[in-house]
């Protein structure tokens, strides 16, 4: 039974948990492996790529998913909030965080579909898991907005620290990442 996309059994379940139990994400065979993106070059040009992620933190037990801007260095990602509110609340309690980053997705050909279930999404998809810290250090927070500046292609503006501004760097202990790419026909006529 291959259903598709929104049919059921086509969906590939999560590769990988924050385990309450353990200080790091827990390991999972990814069940799709044809969509599995494991070479480490490739996974750093996805993040790269994408300018928003999304961050899943631990809130009292409860998840807490928050979008924010990212720069990544190939190391470490570096975000910037405010220096109160939910999501420090929450890392301060505690810092074990995932983040999902899209840097591509788009629809299949609509018009070839004759029902609900030979739609599809091309996309590629990174999900980095680690610890997030408060980054302190004067070097480190001009590093972190350099990064995430870069990212966004705006590394040509000054730029001018401030203490209302918080930086948080990911530690990264763990990386999934599975695409659905078109095929070269079809990426070219799109």
């Amino acid at each position: 039974d291959r259903r598709g996309r929104f049919g059921g059994p086509e969906c590939a379940p999560c590769v990988c948990f924050l385990s309450a139990t353990t200080s790091t994400a827990v390991r999972k065979t990814m069940r799709r492996t044809d969509k599995e993106i494991s070479s480490r070059i490739e996974q750093d040009a996805l993040l790269a790529k994408g300018t928003i992620l999304h961050l899943a933190l631990v809130d009292g037990g409860a998840p807490y998913i928050v979008p924010l801007d990212y720069g990544w260095d190939g190391t470490h990602i570096y975000m910037h909030c405010a220096t109160k509110g939910k999501k420090l609340d929450c890392l301060d309690a505690d810092n074990r965080v995932a983040a999902n980053v899209l840097p591509f997705h788009a629809m299949t050909d609509k018009s070839a579909a004759d029902k609900a279930c030979d739609l599809g999404t091309w996309f590629q998809s990174i999900t980095v898991f680690g610890r997030a810290h408060r980054v302190t250090d004067p070097a480190e927070r001009t590093h972190g907005f350099q990064v995430i500046l870069r990212q966004h292609g705006a590394d040509h503006l000054p730029f001018e620290d401030s203490p209302a501004v918080a930086v948080l760097r990911i530690d990264v202990d763990h990386i999934t990442a599975k695409g659905k790419t078109p095929p070269a026909s079809d990426a070219q006529a799109g």
